[in-house]
């Protein structure tokens, strides 16, 4: 597995975590949490948590 590979995982855990903080206690946090964006290109991970998160990923998507 390489490293950014490795830091995806981590930030899984990470996810799953906050998706039990926040199913109960912020049901619109909940709703980005769940509906996260984790992905990596190359060396680079990319991790959104946010209402403009399709913006932030086809940024992303699009850098070289």
């Amino acid at each position: 597995m390489n490293q950014a590979e490795n830091v995806k995982e981590k930030i899984k855990q990470r996810i799953d975590a906050h998706k039990i903080k926040f199913k109960d206690y912020s049901p619109n946090e909940y709703f980005l949490v769940e509906n996260h964006v984790l992905k990596t290109k190359g060396p680079f991970v990319f991790f959104a948590v946010s209402k403009e998160d399709d913006q932030m990923e086809h940024v992303f998507d699009d850098a070289s």
